[in-house]
């Protein structure tokens, strides 16, 4: 044409092109496609593997608990026992004071 603009051709694809376009394709989607497959596959591993975890650590937090429990009731008991045999003692101490 002489209209002074030049067309030409584009230029055809090369192998360069391609590597390219195929880089940039597994870039956005291809790598996250497959790691958001690979997350979701897994989570449910890591759940069930966290379940156990906490499982064994409420186990063991509630021996301790019973534990503790069992050792304050003793200490309590022992205490009444004692603030009982105190105040029978001073009741019969009061007692004989007045006869």
């Amino acid at each position: 044409m002489s209209d002074g603009i030049s067309q030409e051709e584009p230029p055809a694809s090369t192998d360069e092109d391609r590597t390219a376009r195929e880089l940039i394709l597994d870039l956005t989607v291809t790598l996250p496609t497959r790691m958001l497959l690979s997350v979701a596959s897994e989570i449910p591993k890591l759940a069930s593997r966290r379940r156990q975890q906490v499982s064994g650590e409420v186990g063991s937090a509630r021996a301790v608990g019973e534990f503790v429990v069992k050792m304050g009731r003793s200490q309590l008991s022992r205490r009444l026992q004692s603030l009982l045999e105190r105040t029978q003692n001073e009741s019969n101490l009061d007692a004989d004071d007045c006869d």
